[in-house]
């Protein structure tokens, strides 16, 4: 069987999607020896990511470079994919992959079409009803839709009203990379590299995320910074973003670092006190995992999509109410008194996540999917 990877949106810098793709890659490599991998890439510097990773399986990927956008790439890749009898593998949200080949004359008529559908965060802000057209636009003729999460498969059904019996709920996967802990060479450069000296909270979220919560976390920074945080002895320096700086005053204590590369990420993770995910919206939410994974202590907005991922695992106190600084501020403090045993309580709950969102469970599904979309 031939599977067509749409890894368009892999950068150097691997996104939530980015790590979807590649994670789908390499799981559905282990589990079918004999497919047959075509990757769909626009950066150079994405293939090489792409081809380190898939390790010794590499020598099976057949490259289709193209535009990220619009339908400039009708040539080669386009004559190419119009003779690939392949289920495509595409996010629906933001990506162009079906709209691009249906422009070009590409289309794939004869294979059951299935999208993949990260997130509808669009329905929660902005102009709901064209977002809300258009997402139905997109998955019109799918075969099968998969969701992330039950929360955007809620989305799909009572928002886009598409009936249940057309979705399916397959997990995003943890990135196999994150189940290594950063290495204290990789610890030490990161504070080298980011000048950061002491304790830190990292806040983890992107440019839309913090528009949509108002600013929780650089409120509190800017509380921080004139006075302490609870009754804690030892208290944390610094709240570290990955957010740029331009328009924003949080105060002294808060430091933004821009976008921060995968090899930063990890020791970032790792050394702080906490890793905040302050988010309105998610579909499946990485960051807390990758906290987890990296030994840290996640503490999370009190949201469907996260209550769905970590209810039991981490303790009530660490959810906070999306629009209350106070309810943040309690959060951190539980963090705080619970110091290195609740770090260590949290390693344990962690195993439990890796096996049940290894990224060779969910490829096992996947393609288990793929079989049964391409019988019917």
């Amino acid at each position: 069987m031939r599977v067509l990877i749409d890894a368009r949106s892999i950068e150097t810098r691997l996104s939530g999607v980015g790590r979807h793709a590649l994670n789908l890659l390499l799981g559905l490599s282990h589990v079918d020896s004999e497919l047959e991998f075509h990757v769909l890439y626009t950066d150079p510097k994405a293939r090489k990511v792409v081809s380190r990773a898939g390790g010794q399986h590499r020598n099976r990927f057949q490259w289709v470079q193209s535009s990220l956008r619009g339908t400039s790439f009708l040539g080669a890749a386009g004559r190419r994919l119009a003779n690939l009898e392949v289920p495509l593998i595409a996010r629906a949200h933001r990506a162009r992959l079906f709209h691009d080949l249906a422009c070009t004359g590409a289309w794939i008529p004869k294979v059951p079409r299935i999208s993949t559908v990260h997130e509808l965060d669009g329905l929660y802000s902005g102009d709901v009803e064209s977002y809300r057209e258009s997402m139905r636009k997109r998955l019109k003729g799918a075969a099968c839709i998969v969701a992330v999460s039950r929360a955007v498969a809620g989305d799909i059904e009572s928002r886009l009203h598409f009936s249940m019996s057309k979705i399916r709920v397959i997990a995003n996967a943890i990135d196999p990379w994150y189940v290594e802990r950063a290495s204290v060479e990789e610890i030490r450069a990161m504070r080298e590299r980011f000048k950061i000296p002491g304790r830190y909270f990292l806040c983890v979220t992107s440019e839309s995320r913090v528009s949509k919560n108002s600013g929780l976390v650089t409120a509190l920074a800017k509380e921080r910074g004139k006075r302490a945080l609870g009754q804690a002895s030892i208290q944390p320096d610094k709240f570290i973003f990955t957010l740029p700086s331009e328009g924003r005053d949080a105060g002294p204590n808060a430091v933004f670092l821009d976008v921060v590369d995968d090899v930063w990420l990890r020791p970032l993770y790792a050394e702080s006190t906490a890793v905040i995910v302050p988010s309105a919206y998610e579909g499946f939410s990485l960051p807390p995992i990758e906290a987890l994974a990296s030994g840290s202590v996640p503490v999370v907005s009190s949201i469907p999509a996260h209550r769905e991922l970590l209810s039991g695992v981490l303790p009530e106190e660490l959810f906070f109410e999306p629009s209350s600084v106070q309810s943040l501020e309690k959060a951190l403090q539980c963090v705080l008194d619970g110091g290195q045993p609740l770090r260590m309580a949290m390693v344990e709950k962690f195993r439990a996540l890796r096996d049940r969102y290894s990224f060779i469970e969910i490829a096992k599904k996947t393609h288990a999917l793929y079989r049964e979309t391409l019988r019917t």
